[in-house]
C-alpha cells in the first residue's frame, strides 16, 4: 500500500492537471513548417544510355496554420490549412542518343490541403513543457509537372517532354510533440515523427493531355528527419 501511495505521488509530480495556457474557452493560432533537403551525386556505369555523371537535387518544404480551441483543460480541437512543395531535379552528362533516359528532368510539387484536428496535452508538472499527441484528418489537392530533356539523335539537339499528375488526397494522421510555453502567450513546439494513412485518387497527363488515372491507399510509420516539425503558437488571454 506504501509503494502505490509513492508511485501515484511521482506521477502526479510528473503529470499535471495543467498550465493557464491550456485552460478551458482558451484559444490559439500558429503553425509549424518542415524543411528537406537531399543532393547527391551518382556516377554509373551499367551502359551507354545512362553511364556518365549525375547530379540529383531534391527540395521540399510543409507549412501548417493551426486554430485551437480548448474545449476543456488540456484538450483542444481546431482547424488547420496545409500547404506542401516539392522539387526535384536530375541532370547527367552523358551525351548517348537515347528517347528513353532524359538527360535532364526537373519536377515541382504543389500541394494545399484543409483539415480539422483534436489534440491532447499531457503537462510535466510544474515544469514549462507538455507532452501532446494530434490527430488530424485533411482534404488536399496537389499537382505535380515534370519536364524531361532528351538527346535522341547526333544532332545534339534536345527535345522536351511534359508529363503531370494531379491528385485528390483524404489524410487520416496522428503526430506526438513537445511544446515549451516561453511565456504567457508564446508556445514552441515540435513534433516527432507522425503516424500516417492516406487515399489518394490521381489522373496522369502527357502534354496536357490525360493518359490515365489511378486510386491507393497507403499507411506508413515516419520518424526520421524528414517528419521533424518545429512550430509556434499564440495562446490568447491567459495569465500564469
Amino acid at each position: 500500500m506504501k509503494q502505490t501511495a509513492i508511485l501515484i505521488f511521482l506521477l502526479g509530480g510528473i503529470l499535471s492537471e495543467g498550465r493557464a495556457q491550456l485552460q478551458k474557452n482558451n484559444m490559439y493560432v500558429g503553425g509549424n513548417v518542415n524543411f528537406f533537403q537531399d543532393n547527391f551525386n551518382r556516377k554509373d556505369t551499367a551502359s551507354s544510355f545512362n553511364s556518365g555523371e549525375s547530379v540529383n537535387k531534391n527540395n521540399s518544404f510543409s507549412g501548417t496554420l493551426n486554430y485551437g480551441y480548448l474545449i476543456r483543460t488540456n484538450f483542444a480541437a481546431g482547424a488547420l490549412f496545409r500547404y506542401n512543395f516539392s522539387e526535384q531535379f536530375y541532370s547527367t552528362d552523358n551525351k548517348t542518343s537515347s528517347s528513353l533516359w532524359p538527360k535532364e528532368n526537373i519536377g515541382k510539387y504543389h500541394g494545399y490541403a484543409l483539415g480539422a484536428f483534436a489534440r491532447k496535452y499531457w503537462p510535466l508538472g510544474e515544469s514549462m513543457f507538455a507532452f501532446y499527441l494530434q490527430t488530424s484528418v485533411s482534404y488536399g489537392l496537389g499537382t505535380y509537372t515534370s519536364r524531361q530533356a532528351f538527346l535522341e539523335n547526333n544532332s545534339g539537339e534536345y527535345t522536351y517532354r511534359n508529363t503531370g499528375r494531379k491528385e485528390e488526397i483524404l489524410t487520416l494522421k496522428m503526430t506526438p510533440g513537445l511544446v515549451y510555453f516561453i511565456n504567457d502567450h508564446f508556445g514552441a513546439e515540435c513534433s516527432m515523427g507522425n503516424i500516417t494513412y492516406t487515399s489518394t485518387n490521381a489522373r496522369y497527363f502527357y502534354e496536357e493531355q490525360q493518359t490515365g488515372e489511378s486510386n491507393g491507399s497507403n499507411l506508413r510509420a515516419n520518424f526520421s528527419v524528414s517528419a521533424f516539425y518545429i512550430g509556434l503558437n499564440y495562446y490568447f488571454g491567459r495569465k500564469f
